[in-house]
């Protein structure tokens, strides 16, 4: 019984990075696990190495000119579209949708009903799923996770093992670094760094060129914003706001209307 769902066209043979990628061509209708044709029989695809970098079972498509080589997989009901490269030992699988000029590689996983597009590069360990969101020129590495409906866009950068979680949003040339983590609507952008094992929660906002680090959580409606640092053990909470070049350190906490 042929279970195969496509096959490698040999005369559309191009080199990319020195592996040899082929067009495919769907052989029967594709279908995802919802009962949705995902492509028809006799259409033609994206680019693939070799058969296990694309899984015959499921709905799992590339498509318009994007490229899956070295051991990278897309499987599941997993999307890979327009120019978007997957490679390496990257994986993208259940219902992830990678497009644009996305890249995707070294041992990056894509999952869940999360999406990559516009010039967003996901690399080293990093993990996005559920419904997180990373766009336009974002780049995610190391062993960074996102997820739960969190976004990380415009030149944000996310690194080292930190977490952004729960409709955070990371943006304008932000960086997270370390064991930081954004959460539960935390919003950081401007030129903000966080870093350390630092905490941005709760609906707090951190922007301009403000700097959270060490053990130091924001959280809360505050808001810090223009050169002010939050670090050591200090707690920023309610609707307080640092502005200018105010520093909260030790263990320092602020809450409810204090303004400074």
């Amino acid at each position: 019984m042929n279970i195969k769902k496509y096959e490698l066209l040999e005369d559309t043979e191009i080199t990319v990075d020195g592996h040899n990628l082929y067009r495919i061509k769907a052989i029967k209708d594709v279908i995802n696990s919802k009962g949705e044709l995902v492509a028809s029989a006799g259409e033609i695809g994206g680019y693939i190495e070799k058969e296990k970098n694309l899984s015959h079972e499921h709905g799992a498509w590339i498509s318009g000119d994007a490229k899956v080589y070295d051991e990278a997989k897309v499987c599941g009901d997993a999307k890979v579209s327009g120019d978007a490269i997957i490679k390496d030992n990257a994986e993208i699988f259940q219902d992830a949708k990678i497009y644009g000029d996305a890249l995707v590689y070294e041992d990056a996983q894509v999952y869940g009903d999360a999406e990559v597009y516009d010039y967003a590069k996901i690399s080293g360990r990093a993990q996005i799923y559920d419904k997180a969101k990373c766009f336009d020129y974002a780049k995610v590495r190391d062993c960074t996770e996102v997820l739960n409906q969190a976004m990380v866009y415009d030149d944000a950068k996310i690194s080292g093992s930190a977490l952004i979680q729960n409709n955070a949003e990371i943006h304008g040339d932000a960086e997270i670094s370390g064991s930081a983590g954004v959460e539960n609507y935390g919003n950081v952008f401007g030129n903000a760094r966080i870093h350390g094992n630092a905490t941005v929660s709760r609906n707090a906002v951190v922007y301009g060129h403000a700097e959270i680090y060490d053990d130091a959580i924001v959280t809360g409606y505050a808001k810090i914003y223009g050169h002010a640092e939050v670090h050591g053990d200090a707690r920023i909470g309610g609707t307080a706001e640092l502005d200018g070049l105010a520093d909260a350190n030790g263990k320092t906490e602020i809450n409810d209307d204090y303004h400074v």
